[in-house]
């Protein structure tokens, strides 16, 4: 699966410490449809990359999922040049990282930390109204804030749709569109109001 050059600084997103989840990997995964997903979450920030077909070109097989680790995918990327190829990542078990014919690392794919079962999360941001008026407005994290602007700026995104949902504690839930043909969506978990 070829990771573009754009997504390089996901790895910001995931916490310096595993926690119950796998949150400090980010993982790369092509569903059963075809569509290549990109998703890294810390818990409280949510950001999925679907890579629209052939761009760039979403090699892997269906089924194909792997977490790669933060600090690796930051090493990889790292290595690479700037013509904007990215990274390839293999799917074998263990799976390779690669940069154009090089193999950088390895990585096991069998019995991962589990990661967080974002689509349902997704799903819960969907169905639910908007906000008409929120009173006292949400309490945010202004560092989560900061790595969502941080990322997305980076991958060439120059506006962001907000969803602002109804109810206690409900997230922000937004979408965009990135530069090198990718979307993007999400969500930022609020911090609870006491």
């Amino acid at each position: 699966m070829r990771i573009p050059l754009a997504l390089r600084r996901l790895w910001k997103v995931c916490p310096k410490q595993r926690i119950r989840y796998a949150l400090d990997t980010i993982q790369c995964s092509r569903g059963d449809d075809g569509k290549a997903t990109i998703v890294v979450t810390d818990g409280k920030l949510l950001i999925v990359a679907d890579l629209l077909e052939g761009v760039p070109p979403a090699d892997a097989r269906p089924g194909f999922s792997a977490n790669v680790p933060a600090s690796l995918w930051r090493l990889a990327f790292k290595l690479t040049k700037s013509d904007g190829t990215g990274i390839i990542i293999g799917e074998t078990d263990p799976c390779s990282i690669g940069i154009g014919n090089e193999n950088i690392a390895a990585l096991p794919v069998k019995n991962q930390k589990k990661f967080p079962d974002w689509r349902n999360i997704i799903a819960m941001t969907k169905d639910k109204p908007v906000a008409e008026t929120q009173g006292e407005g949400l309490l945010l994290a202004p560092s989560v804030l900061a790595t969502l602007t941080e990322v997305l700026t980076d991958i060439g995104v120059s506006s962001v749709r907000l969803k602002v949902l109804a109810g206690k504690d409900s997230p922000i839930a937004f979408s965009a569109k990135g530069g090198d043909g990718f979307r993007i969506f999400g969500c930022v978990m609020p911090l609870s109001g006491d």
